[in-house]
This record gives C-alpha cells, sequence and structure tokens, in this order.
C-alpha cells in the first residue's frame, strides 16, 4: 500500500474514530439523560408510593373514625332505645295507677251516692216527722189559743208563761221553714 493510501486509510480510520467518538459521546449523553429520567421516574415513584402510602393511612384514619362514629351511633340508640322502654314502663305504671285510682274514684263515687240517697231517704224521713211535730205544735197552739181565752184576768202570770212558750214554738216553727 502506498502512502497516500496509508494516510487515506489512517484519515478515513481517524474520522471513523471520531464518528465512533461522536456516537459514543451521544450514547453516553443518552444514557446520562436515561439514568436522569429513570432516577426521576424513580422519584416519582417514590413520592406516588409515599402519596399512596399517605392516602392510604388517610383511608384506613377515616375508615377508623367512621367504625367509631357507627359504635357510638349504634351506642346511642341503645341508649335511646333503653330510655324508650323505661319511659314505656314508666307510663304504662302511671296508667295503671290512674287506672286505679279511677276504680277508687268510682267506689267512693258511689259510696257518697249511697250516702247521699240515705240522707236524702233521711231527710224526707226527718222532714216527715218535722211535719208532723208542726201540725202536733200548730193543734197545741190552737189549744193554747183557746185556753188562753178562757183564763181569767187574774192569772197573767200563766199567760205569760203560754205568751213565751207561743213565742218559742214561733221561731222553732220559722227557723224550720228557713231550713226547708
Amino acid at each position: 500500500m502506498t502512502d497516500d493510501e496509508i494516510k487515506q486509510l489512517v484519515v478515513s480510520n481517524a474520522q471513523a474514530i471520531q464518528g465512533l467518538s461522536r456516537d459514543i459521546s451521544r450514547l453516553v449523553e443518552t444514557q446520562q439523560e436515561a439514568a436522569k429520567e429513570r432516577q426521576e421516574a424513580a422519584k416519582e415513584r417514590q413520592e406516588l408510593r409515599q402519596l399512596i402510602e399517605s392516602t392510604a393511612r388517610a383511608i384506613q384514619a377515616n375508615a377508623d373514625k367512621e367504625a367509631q362514629e357507627r359504635q357510638a351511633a349504634a351506642k346511642e340508640r341503645q341508649e335511646l332505645r333503653q330510655l324508650i322502654e323505661g319511659n314505656a314502663r314508666a307510663i304504662q305504671a302511671n296508667a295503671d295507677k290512674e287506672a286505679q285510682e279511677r276504680q277508687q274514684l268510682r267506689q267512693l263515687i258511689e259510696a257518697n251516692a249511697r250516702a247521699i240517697q240515705a240522707h236524702v231517704d233521711s231527710s224526707a224521713a226527718d222532714r216527715a216527722q218535722m211535719k208532723e211535730a208542726i201540725i202536733t205544735l200548730t193543734n197545741i197552739q190552737q189549744g193554747m189559743a183557746n185556753l188562753l181565752g178562757s183564763l181569767d184576768e187574774d192569772r197573767p202570770t200563766i199567760l205569760r208563761r203560754l205568751m213565751s212558750i207561743e213565742n218559742k214554738v214561733d221561731r222553732l216553727l220559722e227557723k224550720e221553714q228557713r231550713d226547708e
């Protein structure tokens, strides 16, 4: 081979080496960029993993809170149910007591009605006796008037006593009439 050919071969090899060097540089840059992209992707995956874990913790916390709230609501419902049942028992006891008191009141009213009827019956009998007493007193008064008419003037003491008795009888009659 000639010197020119060797020179051309060397130049050609130098150009090829330069091209390879540029290709290698581009390949290294590409690999460096790929490494950076992988690092960024890894960093993004790490951030995403942290976000997912944070979200999972928040979801678990919400689930725990909701479970506690459901338990508290269930407990409140149970307490409310017990309170309602207690109130129902108290209302039933009051209703039973009221029914018993009403029954006692009915019995008392019936007893009072019987007592009033007995009193009315007794009052009617008393009024009948009073009427008889009034009739008797009226008869006595007429007899006294007759007696007074037949008395002499020299017996003023008997007359005064009879007048006193008559006044008392009149007052008793007036009192009886007012009572009726």
